[in-house]
């Protein structure tokens, strides 16, 4: 089984080294990226479990960064870390997205509570993803294309049985 694959976006290389080696250390396997542009290349090139992104970068903010990842990948948990909290941030990171929005220098940031936080967001992704596959499974088998005939009872029938 591999590991749950994080990547972090922050333009600050001293948190952001930071991040990767607490990640690091608690098993993650992790990627790093300067900017959204970096991150996006990331997105589109490998797998991940998980984004941990900054708000205020240069170039795209970590907004617009969790809108195009939601964009991509509905399914990949985003995590918003920024030292510009407050409300209205907070509830602009939840609009584009976010799974959670934590704010820099807070009992939120210290590595326990962002390793349980990260360790839950992967989760929550993981079994978005795993309800989507079982949705289309299920579609897929319980489906009546095979079946030939065109009256209104029948319809009725299949209709019924198809909820």
């Amino acid at each position: 089984m591999r590991k749950p694959h994080v990547l972090v976006v922050d333009d600050n290389e001293f948190f952001r080294s930071a991040v990767e080696r607490m990640l690091s250390r608690a098993g993650y396997t992790v990627t790093t990226a300067r900017d959204g542009a970096d991150a996006m290349g990331v997105v589109a090139a490998q797998p991940l479990d998980l984004v941990l992104c900054d708000v205020k970068m240069p170039g795209i903010s970590g907004h617009e960064l969790v809108r195009q990842v939601r964009d991509a990948n509905p399914d990949l948990p985003c995590i918003v870390i920024t030292g510009y909290g407050g409300a209205e941030a907070s509830l602009e990171a939840l609009q584009a997205g976010a799974y959670w929005f934590v704010e820099k220098g807070t009992e939120q940031t210290s590595h326990d509570v962002l390793r349980k936080l990260v360790a839950q967001a992967i989760e929550h992704g993981r079994l978005k993803n795993e309800n989507r596959l079982l949705q289309r499974q299920l579609q897929g088998r319980y489906r009546f294309d095979q079946i030939v005939g065109a009256s209104e009872p029948l319809a009725r029938v299949l209709e019924l049985v198809e909820r």
